[in-house]
């Protein structure tokens, strides 16, 4: 607030103008993160338009057509931020989840290994990998996956561990599922949708 010559009056301060891409890529992940989506499309747009060779925007404008469920959109803008820079780890691992919705699970691995390469510490990648592994009914590795997610992301914890459990499961390995289970249960919100299937399959499991 900017203070007049008269007392006790003020008046706002103007906006400050948006003068470099970059500027409207700060506004656009602004936006996405209050839930803005088609704000945040709009900033991207706007920010490539100016500058046609921003990795971020072009990267970020791909995680909002992901949350928009437009794959393939989303992937023609990862391949550009990827172009520009073929070691931005981020936009391996969300062009692996826009494949990954498409089904082409060779590809989303293939770009979930790539950010692992570039940075063994990126847990969304192996948690990630995980799940395509499950969905290629590759337990082993899927669990393999979980364990190194668990390790390196605390965020990761209570999803890592309940997909690790499905795993345990379906390679019959029930007591190390039921340890996961109640890991799960411990870390996930209280009104996480899968914690009533969870309290009845550990129900069961006891009563065995």
């Amino acid at each position: 607030w900017e203070r007049t010559k008269l007392p006790y009056k003020w008046l706002p301060i103007q906006k400050k103008t948006l003068r470099s891409a970059e500027d409207w890529v700060k506004l656009g992940n602004q936006r996405r993160n209050k839930g803005d989506l088609q704000g945040a499309l709009e900033a991207f747009n706007r920010a490539i338009s100016m500058n046609p060779r921003l990795t971020a925007a072009y990267n970020n404008r791909g995680g909002v057509y992901i949350k928009f469920q437009q794959y393939r959109r989303a992937i023609e803008d990862l391949n550009r931020a990827i172009e520009i820079n073929p070691q931005l780890a981020e936009a391996y691992t969300s062009r692996g989840v826009a494949y990954a919705s498409l089904q082409q699970y060779k590809r989303a691995i293939e770009d979930y290994t790539r950010t692992i390469e570039i940075d063994p510490r990126y847990a969304e990648a192996y948690y990630n990998r995980g799940n395509v592994y499950i969905s290629l009914k590759q337990y082993q590795k899927a669990i393999q996956d979980y364990t190194h997610a668990i390790k390196l992301d605390l965020s990761l914890l209570y999803a890592a561990y309940h997909n690790r459990a499905v795993a345990y499961l379906k390679l019959n390995q029930k007591d190390k599922a039921a340890s996961d289970f109640r890991r799960f249960l411990r870390l996930a919100p209280p009104d996480h949708p899968y914690r009533q299937r969870v309290q009845q399959w550990l129900s069961q499991y006891m009563k065995k």
